[in-house]
């Protein structure tokens, strides 16, 4: 028996819009850095051309929008990737919960400013904002600059995950 979900993505949102061209930028300035890139969801139905929206929604959940593999990486690493308005955004909890592990990142970003932040950083300083609306933290462009931990540049980003060891 087929269940269909309702998404509550619009891809038609200016949000989505603005969200899904950084993803795409993202992806395009880190591509020549790596073997191969994927926008996740193009990923998994290699895996898997079976999947419906709400499972690739799921999935992405867990592993994020970019995908990178390369033989000289220890293992997949994965990119959550988090547009940042002028003022206050918000992160959804479901983030903080299911998007973590030694492999995965996020990259802030706004104007032509990105910031990649590891997982379990961002998610441990996300866990003390502001809840606010239901099941959202409230956050702003300084409380990702304001991290100790992050990598100011692409450059810095890519440069350090050559420098991975095996865990």
């Amino acid at each position: 028996m087929q269940v269909n979900y309702k998404s509550k993505f619009n891809p038609k949102s200016p949000r989505a819009i603005r969200g899904l061209a950084f993803q795409k930028s993202v992806e395009d300035i880190i591509t020549p850095w790596f073997q191969r890139t994927w926008n996740s969801r193009e990923w998994f139905l290699l895996q898997d051309k079976c999947l419906t929206d709400y499972q690739l929604n799921m999935l992405e959940h867990t592993w994020g929008d970019i995908v990178i593999v390369d033989l000289n990486l220890p293992y997949k690493i994965f990119i959550e990737c988090v547009s940042v308005g002028s003022e206050k955004s918000i992160f959804p909890e479901h983030k903080i919960k299911k998007f973590e592990g030694s492999n995965k990142y996020y990259c802030f970003g706004w104007d032509d400013e990105k910031i990649f932040v590891h997982s379990k950083v961002w998610n441990s300083y996300a866990r003390k904002l502001p809840l606010v609306m239901e099941n959202y933290r409230s956050f702003t462009r300084k409380n990702i600059t304001g991290l100790r931990n992050q990598f100011k540049c692409v450059d810095s980003f890519c440069e350090a995950m050559f420098k991975i060891e095996n865990v």
